[in-house]
């Protein structure tokens, strides 16, 4: 093996360990926002969180799976959803969400 090829490697093993890391850190938040955090707090973060992965406001997803997510029945993703909708912070529609106002749905997930 040579020098050039032994560098190489090390660099691909260097963003393989990135991308573990940063997953394992988006598993250790979403475990620590079930267990602190109420359930209109948790649907703020996870669509944060989200959002932040994706780099839009502009979130494929559906209730169902937003309910797996963040240990909520769909039902009560709905209700929540519909309170952040009315407070102007998000927008619903069929399999998507869009967020409104950030930096408000950030002080909701917050408090």
């Amino acid at each position: 093996v040579s020098l050039s090829q032994n560098a190489g490697s090390h660099g691909h093993r260097d963003s393989q360990a990135d991308f573990t890391y940063a997953n394992m850190r988006g598993v250790l938040r979403m475990v620590a926002d079930l267990i602190s955090l109420g359930p209109r707090q948790r649907l703020a973060a996870r669509l944060l969180a989200a959002a932040e992965g994706l780099g839009s406001t502009e979130i494929m997803l559906s209730q169902e799976l937003l309910g797996e997510l963040t240990g909520l029945t769909r039902k009560t993703v709905n209700h929540h959803l519909g309170a952040l909708e009315r407070a102007g912070l998000i927008k619903a529609g069929y399999g998507r969400i869009s967020i409104c106002n950030s930096a408000e749905l950030r002080r909701v997930a917050e408090s």
